[in-house]
């Protein structure tokens, strides 16, 4: 599949053809296995099962009263309530009276129909799933295979059906207040993002967390911007993530809507926002981030990068003495001179994108097999924006594909960018591991009381090079999950309080899906950076 099939989706409702496809093959898969015709398998990329026998042309499977049951699996239990796993389901079945070889297991989601299929040795009577998807039904079968080709079996003669619960995240510090939160950072205010480094990196570094964020612009000695922030104990550990301490370096907010922009640096009327700080293999830390042009009427905004001066130490982006930029060295020629990631539609650089306005963002990153990225072509992003035709005003979720020189992104055949995912800002991408990712992102679709968090998921194995993240490979906003948060006392937040803590980032420690910690913004205005734990992996 070519660059340019992979932008220009043929139905822009993510995943129809994809799950057609699915549910036509698993048709073929079950009407195999009644005719008694030799059947396959279909395993989706986070399925760790042993692979099945080859099975023989045989008689039909005879029933089995197999009392089929699949249940939530208790996670943990907070003020006497059960929050159940978001990613796990248990299913148990009664052993029938002929000498079992072992157990053939099919698991089909409800939304997408895609069929991830399981063994069991002759003496298990349950089988936990993992790594499903949450707030997801699903529907098991058996088969009990009473040799080793089954060329006899027994089939349960009923179905089971059981739903993960949805992620739950619970807010640390003490009480129900925001005020009593755990801050991990002193100044902190928005848009927080982190490096974790590997062992490339310098001795001093390795194994590290390196935090960039927003300072509260109500500072006179960093007047908003981008600031820089380094673990005070390195460690993987909860309280060790929670603490951070800023370094004097970043980037200066240059101008912004609180003040006169006729007092702000000629050629630098930038208000700087969202950022993304990617180590790359080359050796550098590339800097992407979000930033409005206040000297246009409609403040057009972009995004730009800066590239490290200090290798992969990733703090100093000025290439002179300073290790701060700000005022004008942003100016074209200068210090801190900005390169155009992705622009406005009809700019003279980078202004081929369908968009008006390109906002917050987030790159999707294999972060679960590596911290550097390598630039490999088919890196995808996620980001916020307007289109040019107006056909998205305000705020949608768009989609940019890397070619190795530049970010293209997707758009209609009329040139219009394609959104995603409409009338939603603020993604937030998790690698899941091979082509397996969720997004988080803010719904702000009419019809609510305040906006939602919710959660998608994409397998890259669905549609074309199924080493890369396609348009195509990620579900139908229909589909999309909601969210819940806790207060640190454990009480549940309700939807108004929920809303107002935004700007997520996720990061998974030690690699292990079962610990999971999110950076937050506390508040709407923003009274500084929280840290949450989701409490039901």
């Amino acid at each position: 599949m070519t660059l340019t099939d992979r932008l220009f989706p043929t139905d822009t409702q993510p995943g129809v053809e994809n799950t057609k496809r699915i549910i036509v093959m698993l048709a073929m898969l079950l009407s195999a296995c009644a005719s008694a015709a030799t059947p396959f398998t279909i395993a989706t990329s986070n399925a760790t099962n042993p692979a099945l026998p080859t099975l023989g042309a045989t008689n039909a499977p005879q029933p089995w009263d197999a009392a089929l049951t699949l249940n939530p699996v208790e996670a943990l239990t907070i003020n006497g309530v059960v929050y159940a796993s978001s990613s796990k389901l248990t299913l148990r079945w009664n052993v029938p009276e002929q000498t079992v070889d072992h157990y053939q297991i099919t698991l089909v989601e409800d939304f997408s129909g895609g069929v991830i299929t399981y063994t069991a040795d002759r003496q298990s009577t349950e089988l936990t799933f993992t790594g499903l998807k949450a707030s997801t039904g699903y529907t098991a079968s058996a088969v009990a295979c009473l040799d080793a080709v089954c060329g006899q079996s027994l089939s349960a003669r009923l179905t089971a059906d059981g739903q993960t619960a949805q992620e739950a995240w619970q807010l640390q510090g003490t009480g129900n207040e925001l005020s009593t939160t755990t801050q991990v950072v002193s100044n902190g205010s928005t848009l927080s993002y982190f490096i974790q480094y590997g062992s490339e990196a310098d001795i001093a570094l390795a194994g590290r967390v390196q935090f960039y964020y927003n300072p509260n612009p109500g500072t006179a000695a960093w007047p908003g911007g981008l600031r820089i922030a380094q673990q005070d104990t390195p460690g993987t550990d909860l309280a060790a993530l929670s603490n951070f301490t800023p370094f004097n370096s970043g980037l200066i907010q240059p101008c912004s809507i609180r003040r006169d922009i006729s007092t702000c640096p000629g050629g630098a009327l930038y208000q700087i926002s969202a950022s993304q700080a990617i180590p790359l293999t080359s050796g550098k830390v590339r800097m992407y981030f979000e930033a409005s042009d206040l000297s246009t009427s409609q403040w057009i905004t972009r995004i730009y990068y800066l590239d490290s001066q200090d290798g992969l130490t990733g703090r100093d982006f000025n290439s002179s003495s300073s290790e701060i930029c700000k005022d004008s060295d942003y100016a074209p020629g200068n210090a801190c001179a900005l390169t155009v990631a992705i622009g406005s539609q009809g700019d003279a650089i980078m202004g081929d994108t369908g968009l008006k306005h390109a906002r917050q963002f987030k790159i999707g990153l294999p972060l679960r097999d590596t911290w550097l990225w390598d630039e490999a072509p088919g890196t995808f992003m996620v980001l916020t924006g307007e289109d040019s035709c107006g056909a998205v005003p305000h705020n949608g979720l768009f989609y940019g594909v890397w070619d190795g020189t530049r970010w293209v992104v997707a758009q209609d055949p009329k040139g219009c960018a394609t959104p995603l995912v409409k009338l939603a800002q603020g993604p937030v991408v998790v690698h899941l591991g091979g082509a397996g990712y969720k997004l988080y992102y803010f719904d702000e679709s009419p019809g609510q009381d305040v906006r939602v968090l919710r959660l998608l998921y994409a397998d890259g194995t669905l549609t074309g090079d199924p080493g890369l993240v396609d348009f195509n490979d990620w579900e139908a906003s229909a589909n999309a999950r909601a969210t819940q948060f806790l207060w640190p006392n454990g009480e549940v937040m309700d939807a108004r309080a929920a809303a107002d803590v935004n700007d997520q980032v996720i990061m998974i420690p030690t690699n292990d899906f079962s610990y999971q910690i999110m950076y937050l913004n506390l508040g709407d205005p923003s009274t500084g950076l929280g840290i949450a734990v989701l409490i039901n992996p």
